[in-house]
Parts: C-alpha cells; structure tokens; sequence
C-alpha cells in the first residue's frame, strides 16, 4: 500500500493566502495606476481547481529548495492590462506605432513586477521560464491532500493562475498564517487517530441490466456480476481511494476481507 503525507489545507490558511495577495494587488494598481478594486482573487485547495485550471501551462516559475510558486497567463493578458493602463484618450494624437511599442512595453513589465512582487512576498526569488512546458510535472499538486493552493487572479475578462506547492504553504511566515492554527502543545496525530472509526467500502463488482429485464426481476433471481469469483475485490477509503485488494471469505460467522497485494 502507498503511503505518502496528508496535509490539511483548513479555510483560515486559504483566507490568509488570499488576504496576502488582496493587498499585493492593491499596491500594484496603486504603482501601475490600474484602477482599484477591478482584480478578483479565488485561493481554493489545489485538488478541488477545475479541469482547465489543472491543464494550465505554466510559463514561469519561482524555487527555493523543495518550494516551488507556479505562474501561468492567457496571451491576452498583456493587451488587456496595457488597455487599463492607457485608456483611449481621443483629446491626444500620438503616432501609433511609437505609443502602441510603449505601452506593449510598459504593460509586459506590469506583469512581470506582479509576479515578482508576489514570488518575493513568499520568500520565492530564484525564477525560471517555462514556456511551451506541458503542465505534468505538476499533476501531483491536485492531488487530494498535496497541501497545494491555487490561486485564480481575474482583472476583466482574463485571469492568470498561481500555484503554491505544498512545501510553500507549510513554510508560511507566522505574519501569513493565522495564529489559531498554532498548537500550544505538541500532538501525536497517529496515537490520536487511533480510535477514529472509517467506514471502508468494498466494490464487489458491477453489473449491466436493461430496464425490461430489471422491471421483472424478483426474489430467487440472479444477477451476474462482471467480477471473477478467484479475483480480488478493491477495498477502499471512504472519500472513494483505492486502498488495497481483499479475497471476500469468512470469519467468525460473519462476511470478511483477506488483504492481499495490490495491483500495480
């Protein structure tokens, strides 16, 4: 059986996350003079981001050791943040080419600034480009219990993702998580988990009836399964995970579970 670390991601630790970047926003429409208020920011637990937000490639990103701050935007985005920052003003005529080149310019560098700005506020500085990179190196992050936080930035129509590995959120400043998830004493999480009661589902098997044939059915009957009777039954944990696989026999009277060695 696979073991690896659950981390717990509570709403406090999301609202502080989210409260940390509400403010880097606000300063970076102040510098930039992108109106305030117009940028939208959603920090959700990584595993519960939507298949677009889990497809997204990420153009560049921010390490320090096992900590790793992930960035990805739409082309778009760039035009639209350089439209906010110099409105159409028809009372002035500048050539075209020379304001477009400009404010291009000055639009990609706003981005940029954002991005170093949030990376610095994690203690995130060290930068790499990832252009053209597909998004698998960072599947594991949305997976349930990874610890990751994505972070969804919207300013119009367009936004722009951010991705906290798990090692990032845990190595949160004192001033970044909120003080009610310190532990005034030391826990033994596995001797306190000890006598916590699961419930663990067994999926014997599944079976395809048409609605005639379902409609007459009555006691006596039977309905075969697509299961193997020398086949192992898969045993799972009760948000649905595979466990590991069982040979259904008895004990003592009643139905039970031989654990065996799961497939690989």
């Amino acid at each position: 059986m696979e073991v690896r670390s659950f981390r717990l991601l509570s709403a406090s630790v999301l609202g502080a996350v989210k409260l940390q970047l509400d403010g880097l926003l606000d300063r970076w429409c102040t510098d930039w003079g992108v109106q305030q208020g117009g940028m939208q920011v959603d920090c959700i637990r990584a595993w519960d981001a939507s298949p677009q937000q889990m497809a997204m490639q990420w153009q560049r990103s921010y390490v320090d050791k096992e900590r790793v701050l992930h960035f990805s935007w739409p082309a778009e985005l760039a035009t639209h943040v350089q439209r906010k920052m110099f409105p159409s003003d028809l009372r002035h005529v500048v050539h075209p080419t020379q304001s477009s080149l400009i404010a291009a310019g000055a639009s990609e560098k706003a981005i940029y600034s954002l991005l170093d700005h949030i990376a610095a506020s994690f203690s995130l500085k060290n930068k790499t480009e990832q252009t053209g990179k597909a998004s698998q190196s960072t599947s594991h992050e949305f997976t349930r219990g990874s610890g990751a936080i994505f972070a969804g930035i919207r300013l119009g129509e367009y936004s722009f993702g951010c991705l906290f590995n798990g090692e990032c959120i845990d190595s949160l400043s004192d001033q970044i998580k909120p003080p009610m998830d310190k532990m005034p004493f030391q826990v033994d999480y596995k001797k306190a988990l000890r006598s916590v009661v699961v419930s663990l589902p067994v999926e014997v098997g599944q079976a395809e009836v048409d609605i005639g044939s379902l409609m007459q059915l009555g006691v006596g009957d039977v309905i075969r399964l697509d299961t193997s009777i020398d086949k192992p039954v898969v045993v799972s944990s009760p948000d649905g995970h595979r466990l590991f696989n069982g040979h259904i026999g008895t004990s003592k009277n009643a139905v039970a579970i031989e654990i065996v060695r799961g497939e690989k």
